[in-house]
């Protein structure tokens, strides 16, 4: 007599269990058989074959770790060969360095009302801070000044700059130079970058500097300074403006 697909899994008396009682299979007219469904919950060092668990063991023991110390749940840093970092010392990522805060600004939100340009919307959104002039045959002088004073004060990892002023003299025969600094907050300044000498002109022509600067001595603390400093010629004066749009961006871990 044939066998239904409803007899197939219809378990029948196949011999005792480990218990003593029948053992329930079921078994289709070719003389295979099937799990019954009390056997799909069994426990046992080895599952019968085509058990739930027994598919578990064989998915687990396919799983495969490389010989040697494994790290389950954490991300480590290599050398270039696969070689594990546990060097803390060699570690990038550096305890020292966690909870870093990155802070960005246009120097305008941070700057006294005595440089910040009147306020008054333009026409194409461009606006200058007031202007300032070194007379014929001055000494250096600043003539911008920018304090970058987040909430939190702390350790000063780098900064990245994005400055632009416009420059122009009373006349264009004698060289004049300029030059963007920082410093700790009313600490000792340093250069941004080598002064630039030159004539200017009659007309303003703007100046652009921009860039990334890693933390230094008397630059490496929050808040921060940035200053524009001017020397005119010896007969001719210096005049200079900044634009709004001067931008930084620190990050620093906070004390």
């Amino acid at each position: 007599m044939a066998v239904t697909d409803q007899d197939k899994l219809t378990p029948q008396v196949a011999g005792e269990s480990k218990s003593g009682g029948p053992k329930r299979l079921a078994v289709d007219d070719d003389g295979k058989t099937y799990i019954s469904p009390e056997q799909i919950g069994e426990v046992q060092e080895t599952p019968t074959a085509y058990t739930l668990l027994r598919r578990l063991k064989d998915l687990l023991t396919g799983v495969v770790l490389a010989a040697g110390t494994a790290i389950i749940g954490k991300i480590r840093l290599v050398t270039a060969i696969g070689d594990e970092i546990t060097d803390d010392t060699l570690d990038a990522v550096n305890v020292a360095l966690k909870n870093l805060l990155i802070v960005g600004m246009n120097l305008f939100e941070w700057t006294s009302a005595t440089w910040m340009a009147t306020q008054a919307l333009t026409v194409d959104g461009v606006q200058w801070s007031d202007e300032k002039t070194i007379a014929a045959g001055g000494a250096e002088t600043q003539v911008f000044g920018a304090i970058i004073e987040p909430p939190k004060s702390g350790t000063l990892v780098a900064v990245q700059l994005g400055l632009t002023a416009q420059m122009k003299s009373s006349a264009a025969l004698e060289a004049k130079s300029w030059q963007w600094k920082a410093r700790n907050k009313a600490g000792t300044w340093v250069n941004l970058h080598s002064a630039v000498s030159e004539n200017l002109t009659t007309a303003y022509v703007e100046k652009y500097r921009s860039g990334v600067f890693f933390a230094i001595a008397n630059i490496n603390q929050v808040p921060l300074e940035i200053g524009l400093f001017g020397t005119p010629s010896a007969g001719e004066s210096f005049i200079c403006q900044v634009k709004g749009s001067s931008m930084g961006t620190l990050i620093y871990k906070p004390s």
